[in-house]
């Protein structure tokens, strides 16, 4: 069994703040050798907290906070991954808006499997054609301290990836 907790709190109009925190033993059961499954007793925690803050009406930011820890078995250390991530988005006209991100991810190999501290760019331009019709582009930048990213080449490993988007809603 798992359990969360969650409060969102709105000291004013244009600032809300959320708090989620999720725990529970959510590891896979494994295998013992002799055909016996043996459930571990290890923890996963989620915590995380963001907010947003509306400038004016067309102009807003955010700021994304989490820490994530893991184990298998209750007697294994706890493996971690903190992430932050800051936004902003600009409404230019009524169908037109601009966004960037910027995320920092450091996993001690919970996610990645190996120990790294990600970073991440992204820059998106939307157009409103219509209710219910938008087109984004995004340009997003992703990097590394480690080789991660997969090259053109097989076991081609880079630190980078850049990513080009264009998507209908």
């Amino acid at each position: 069994k798992s359990s969360h907790i969650a409060a969102i709190v709105k000291p004013h109009r244009t600032l809300t703040w959320t708090v989620n925190y999720y725990f529970g033993q959510e590891q896979p059961d494994a295998s013992t050798g002799s055909g016996q499954v043996e459930a571990p007793d290890g923890f996963f925690r989620v915590f995380d907290t963001y907010v947003a803050y509306a400038a004016t009406p067309k102009l807003g930011f955010g700021l994304d906070v989490n820490y994530v820890t893991s184990e298998v078995d209750k007697s294994d250390p706890a493996r971690s991954t903190q992430g932050t991530g800051v936004y902003a988005r600009y409404q230019a006209t009524s169908p037109a808006a601009l966004a960037v991100r910027y995320e920092r991810l450091d996993d001690q190999g919970l996610f990645g499997g190996i120990e790294q501290v990600l970073h991440e760019l992204t820059a998106t331009a939307e157009y409103k054609f219509a209710d219910g019709f938008l087109v984004r582009g995004e340009f997003r930048r992703d990097w590394s301290n480690q080789p991660f990213f997969t090259g053109p080449e097989p076991g081609d490993l880079r630190d980078h990836q850049d990513t080009v988007l264009v998507g209908l809603v």
